[in-house]
């Protein structure tokens, strides 16, 4: 993400606006598409996540204050990314199904 794009993500989260209100900035969302088609094929589910991460960001800003915005903006839109995932998967096969492994689901597992 570019410097500029930082600084106007950071300028529009600090005043705390409205969603509604929020700007389209075209390259903050560029930049959170690419990152979010490495884990999602679905252009639907990509927009998906861009927008709850920005949302996320937006309600809570706070979550941005480390020493680095990408990595944060990176670490929301993965776990965004990984619930759609979960999501999707259980949608299609039509139970609720689990990211993690139950503890018998490990045992019964051969060694390798």
């Amino acid at each position: 993400m570019t410097g500029e794009g930082k600084r106007a993500l950071w300028k529009h989260m600090t005043t705390r606006m409205e969603r509604a209100q929020f700007p389209r900035d075209p390259a903050l969302r560029a930049v959170l598409s690419n990152w979010a088609r490495a884990f999602l094929a679905n252009e639907t589910s990509v927009n998906r996540v861009v927008e709850r991460t920005i949302n996320v960001a937006c309600d809570d800003p706070e979550i941005l204050n480390g020493t680095n915005m990408d990595d944060a903006l990176f670490a929301l839109l993965h776990r965004h990314a990984l619930e759609e995932i979960h999501l999707t998967v259980a949608l299609a096969s039509g139970t609720e199904m689990s990211i993690v492994a139950q503890p018998d689901d490990i045992r019964n597992q051969p060694f390798c």
